[in-house]
């Protein structure tokens, strides 16, 4: 028997916005949960995976104190902000890190405070590959290994609204040679020590402006939305046993 049903009514604007704000919480969600992971010395796979594919992961049965104990990082961005307290949490945990900044007395005086046995500071312009690179290399001929890249540096731009006609292109090379291009250098250069080791983790740090919008971050939406999906290409098509 044939019947025909009505059609279904289009959402509303109201309703598509809801739905796509739902889907950007749980990219946003998956993120901390592989902040989480690394700090747990877990797989940042295994993490963000439905827990119908991996078994089920229990917090470390070692000590607060030592869930980074062994692992080396390194934040670039590290001398304040996010980078700085990311540093502070890591060495608290128990891991060795290197600050690349360009923030040189910040970087210094983070890194003293943090002792120096645990923490280093190199100065690094994350426009320039070759100190991407070296920030690497130092990690690695310092400690013997690079577990954990913190893509961390980042910054806003001009917060001016102009005409779209008025853009000022100067501000929105700066925005991605930092936030885009220099993120793809840490990408690059950890994968680099990490590859033949078969272990590490790469996070790159990203902004809600990226997955929400606003008016006044358009050159910050650009390249942290550019981000999001750039990982999780590069997750499958590079994708490295025991690498995150």
């Amino acid at each position: 028997m044939l019947w025909n049903r009505r059609p279904r009514p289009e959402k509303s604007y109201l309703a598509r916005v809801c739905s796509v704000r739902r889907s950007q919480v749980r990219s946003i969600g998956k993120m901390l949960l592989a902040i989480q992971a690394v700090l747990r010395g877990e797989s940042v796979a295994a993490a963000v995976l439905p827990s119908g594919f991996v078994g089920h992961c229990g917090y470390s049965t070692a000590s607060i104190s030592q869930r980074l104990a062994g692992k080396v990082a390194v934040i670039t961005g590290g001398a304040s902000g996010i980078g700085r307290t990311t540093a502070e949490e890591f060495v608290r945990n128990g891991a060795k890190v290197v600050l690349a900044d360009v923030q040189d007395d910040l970087g210094l005086a983070v890194a003293a405070d943090l002792g120096a046995n645990s923490a280093s500071y190199t100065r690094c312009d994350v426009t320039d590959e070759a100190q991407v690179a070296a920030a690497v290399d130092l990690a690695v001929s310092r400690h013997g290994k690079l577990d954990i890249m913190l893509n961390n540096a980042g910054i806003l731009g001009s917060l001016a609204r102009p005409e779209l006609g008025a853009l000022d292109l100067a501000d929105f090379d700066a925005v991605m040679g930092i936030n885009v291009r220099g993120v793809m250098a840490g990408v690059k250069h950890a994968a680099r020590v990490m590859a033949p080791r078969r272990s590490g983790s790469i996070i790159c740090m990203a902004s809600i402006a990226g997955v929400l919008g606003s008016a006044t971050r358009t050159r910050t939406a650009c390249p942290r939305r550019r981000w999001s999906g750039w990982c999780a290409r590069s997750r499958a098509r590079w994708r490295v046993p025991g690498c995150g």
